[in-house]
């Protein structure tokens, strides 16, 4: 885990909210990013899940040992036990130090800055990693669901200026023609 200190953090929508501070809309399931390099190690902290990966289309049990690799990059958790019940996994491949985008060819940022935290009690940043919300949109500039827009829309007000640059020129770069460019 050299080069970042955090192997895993939530992903998607609630990434969104602990960004934002707050829970803006309902959310249908729970996405946590991974990095590819720390499989194993989530593996076994997840002992006593059933844990399954996306081949071929479909679920299959990922047993322990059974590397996932790209363009493979998806996996499950499933508790009965566990009132979350379950959660999706998203690899993310390294090179280096650096997170590399499986969507975006070409588009990296250093590990250390993929994620960061919620703020605690004291408000400062110590409580849950999450993936930085110029990210996360730009993962969700994809779609244009009503969700992805919802998210877009809370988290706009507090991005700061560098994530409003970084994101405004990915989306120029990836998806040139997005209507969020002209918001930023």
């Amino acid at each position: 885990m050299a080069g970042y200190a955090q192997p895993w953090f939530v992903s998607g929508g609630w990434a969104i909210d602990l960004f934002v501070g707050r829970v803006t809309r309902d959310h249908e399931d729970v996405e946590v990013g991974a990095f590819l390099p720390d499989q194993h190690v989530l593996h076994a902290y997840l002992a006593g899940w059933a844990l399954h990966r996306i081949r071929n289309d479909g679920w299959e049990p990922w047993a322990q040992g059974d590397e996932i690799q790209l363009p493979e990059f998806q996996a499950q958790a499933r508790s009965e036990a566990d009132p979350l019940g379950q959660f999706d996994i998203f690899f993310n491949p390294l090179d280096g130090a650096d997170w590399l985008s499986r969507r975006h060819e070409g588009l990296h940022v250093p590990a250390r800055d993929v994620h960061q935290r919620s703020a605690g009690r004291d408000r400062e940043p110590s409580g849950i990693p999450y993936l930085a919300p110029e990210i996360q949109l730009l993962y969700k500039a994809k779609y244009h669901r009503p969700k992805d827009d919802a998210d877009f829309d809370v988290a706009l007000p507090l991005l700061e200026t560098r994530r409003r640059a970084w994101l405004a020129g990915a989306l120029a770069r990836f998806h040139p023609a997005d209507p969020w460019l002209a918001r930023l």
